[in-house]
């Protein structure tokens, strides 16, 4: 047995083997490239501006730098910095008018600062959390573009609708999608080759021109459905022009100037390979950037132009009970479940009296007057009976062979009893006997075991 169960080992092991140099044989092995964007990582922790804070300090390594939270502290610890100052604010939702005009007083004494246009929806949620028409309240949509219109001449109005009306590619978007197929198959990454050209005339139909006045034209790529025109008579040092609208515009205001954005999508983190949305890296976003900062005492970035939100004074259970009513109402009814549970079963406790001790003799009576209240009487005659007829047949062997008659006059003799005693032993005993004869039958049975001869309880052989 031992033997069949070794051969058959060696059988599995050798198909075990053949399996794995099969497999192995037919096993295509090939080096694949798996590109992680540590940009994009850094960008979710640092903010929007993370790319471009990295790209002009690596530019301009000699132009410091400085980021605060919000713009209230970069005013307070940043005052003695002279002019000019390039400013980027990443967010302003959460801006109020008040904050808006403190920002241009700064702007007007020869500074520069770059802005996005607010996210209306984005806007609409944070205004809700406040009152919008209060004095220093947020600035609802149509608030900040009154604002935005009397302050700096600028108004804000809906991209135009694409034209599927084939046309002239841009040389800047061909570039682009040269570029994002080149590394597309530098990366091993699939590109779908038949969508080249709907993002050719997606790029075409979102694309902004900028001539600069120094006479250079840049490429701006910033899809969005909002779009900054001019007020009548208001002249922009420079802007997007592009069959959508314009995207991006610089206005002067006092001394300084201010550059507005329709989103910091083309300023965004790099991507390789690159996305259809664009990036730092692609058009002439770069250059631009680097162009805003030249000639600059320092650059700063704030993450958010308005206020923090109210803190909440309100105790925590209270706004606790505000958010979760059913919650709390169900709490509250368990505790005062639980505090009436208690205090109905604590108070004095009653002390039991201590049990008495009792004897077996007392036991015994007890015993003996709870079966003789109770119906059992002939069953119990019966079972001395049985005891009584089991000791007769062991005492006389031919037992079963005696009449009656015999029977009482051999116990009569052995027991010395009367034979009034030993004849109620050897009649059937009633069924449901009376009082009288349950006594009857108690003393016979107890004259019986005090018989001279007490032999007969004792085994013969």
């Amino acid at each position: 047995m031992k033997r069949k169960t070794l051969m058959i080992m060696a059988v599995l092991l050798l198909l075990l083997g053949a399996v794995g140099a099969w497999v192995a044989a037919n096993t295509v092995s090939e080096t694949r490239k798996i590109w992680q964007n540590d940009a994009l990582a850094q960008e979710v922790m640092q903010g929007r501006l993370f790319a471009v804070q990295k790209f002009l300090a690596k530019q301009a390594p000699a132009l410091p730098q400085q980021s605060w939270r919000r713009w209230q502290s970069a005013a307070k610890e940043g005052g003695n910095t002279a002019a000019p100052v390039l400013l980027w604010v990443e967010n302003v939702d959460r801006a109020r008018a008040e904050d808006y005009d403190e920002l241009l007083d700064w702007v007007a004494a020869g500074n520069h600062v770059v802005l996005p246009l607010l996210d209306e929806e984005s806007s609409a949620d944070a205004a809700s959390e406040v009152d919008t028409g209060a004095e220093g309240g947020l600035m609802n949509a149509q608030q900040y573009r009154q604002w935005l219109a009397s302050r700096l001449g600028v108004r804000i109005g809906t991209a135009a609708a694409a034209n599927n009306k084939t046309g002239a590619v841009p040389a800047a978007c061909q570039a682009a999608e040269n570029q994002r197929q080149q590394a597309a198959r530098a990366t091993n990454h699939r590109e779908d080759n038949k969508a080249a050209p709907q993002r050719l005339a997606e790029c075409a139909q979102q694309l902004n021109q900028i001539r600069l006045p120094e006479g250079r034209t840049l490429a701006w790529m910033a899809p969005a459905t909002q779009t900054m025109l001019l007020n009548s008579g208001k002249t922009a040092l420079w802007q997007g022009e592009g069959a959508s609208g314009s995207h991006i515009v610089r206005v002067a205001y006092g001394q300084g100037s201010v550059v507005l954005l329709s989103n910091w999508d083309a300023l965004a983190a790099p991507q390789y390979p690159p996305a259809d949305v664009s990036g730092l890296n692609q058009y002439d976003h770069a250059y631009l950037a680097a162009y805003l900062a030249q000639d600059k005492s320092a650059v700063w970035f704030v993450r958010q132009l308005g206020s923090p939100p109210p803190i909440d004074t309100a105790p925590a259970w209270w706004r606790l009970w505000q958010a979760e009513p059913l919650l709390m109402g169900a709490l509250v009814l368990l505790v005062a479940a639980g505090v009436w549970y208690l205090s109905m079963r604590m108070g004095a406790l009653r002390q039991l009296p201590v049990p008495q001790e009792r004897y077996l003799s007392e036991h015994l009576a007890a015993q003996g007057q709870f079966l003789a209240r109770k119906p059992l009487r002939g069953a119990q005659l019966q079972w001395l009976q049985q005891q009584l007829w089991q000791q007769w047949q062991q005492q006389w062997a031919h037992w079963a062979q005696m009449d009656g008659q015999a029977r009482m006059q051999a116990v009569c003799r052995h027991t010395g009893a009367p034979p009034a005693v030993v004849r109620l032993w050897l009649q059937p005993v009633p069924p449901q006997p009376t009082a009288a004869q349950w006594l009857a039958y108690l003393r016979s049975h107890q004259r019986i075991l005090r018989a001279k001869k007490p032999s007969l309880f004792q085994s013969t052989r």
